[in-house]
């Protein structure tokens, strides 16, 4: 879990998942020095840590990569601090994985909860099924909090680049495309994504930030101006995203 400054949030998501009981749990936490209330929180759950990490960091994608090169579990999930795993995910991801020896990376259904922790209508992510075609010519959002990925694949795959500030999660999982990783989506609701103008995905401060490097990263992988996926880009942000900015002001 890549912390910083989620003191509201980090105490919900240690105890869903805690909540869970799974046997083999290990808990990596890196806090990019918080100053509110976090440490207060994690100080009551310094048995249930295996590892913390509490130094200055370069974002969110530099602390998960410290996290990456620490864990010796089997199957690594990254759970933001401000997001929570559904009930029974743990037990069926494990048992999954044991079942499905050739499966390097599982799937499933991420839906977008508000600050409270409730259902948004709209925000569903990881309903569709993963390969080149829907990867490289439409625009899925990939869920990292209902997605689980094979330790051992990283020396394949690599870490996060660190030269990206929000798309270095779409790059990794572009790159298990690219390497032909063994990809596997479940109809299982896994978790839940927390979503409000402060995170990086959807504070509006970001919003051009967020689509030029999108771009950027786009034509590192093609070559093509025309294609449906950078289409789609410049009508989710040009379009869908105001739609949504709109309707989120007046239901409020």
């Amino acid at each position: 879990m890549a912390s910083y400054n989620q003191g509201a949030f980090i105490k919900e998501a240690l105890d869903r998942l805690l909540g869970q009981n799974y046997p083999n749990l290990e808990l990596i936490i890196v806090d990019g020095c918080s100053n509110d209330n976090t440490f207060n929180v994690l100080d009551g759950y310094k048995e249930y840590i295996d590892i913390l990490i509490h130094e200055p960091d370069r974002g969110m994608y530099h602390a998960r990569n410290k996290g990456l090169v620490r864990a010796t579990g089997e199957v690594i999930c990254f759970l933001n601090t401000d997001d929570f795993h559904q009930a029974g995910t743990l037990n069926f991801v494990g048992s999954y994985f044991r079942d499905n020896l050739n499966v390097d990376v599982l799937y499933g259904i991420c839906l977008g909860v508000d600050e409270s922790g409730n259902k948004l209508n709209g925000y569903c992510f990881g309903d569709f099924e993963l390969n080149r075609k829907t990867f490289f010519r439409q625009l899925p959002t990939f869920p990292d909090q209902a997605t689980f990925i094979r330790r051992e694949c990283l020396s394949v795959v690599g870490l996060y680049d660190l030269r990206l500030k929000y798309g270095a999660d779409a790059n990794l999982w572009r790159r298990c495309v690219l390497f032909n990783l063994e990809i596997h989506r479940v109809n299982r609701h896994f978790a839940n994504w927390r979503i409000y103008d402060r995170t990086l995905t959807y504070n509006p401060k970001f919003k051009w930030e967020r689509f030029f490097e999108a771009v950027g990263l786009y034509f590192r992988y093609s070559k093509d101006p025309f294609s449906r996926y950078l289409w789609n880009l410049l009508f989710n942000y040009f379009v869908v995203q105001n739609l949504k900015f709109i309707k989120s002001m007046f239901s409020r």
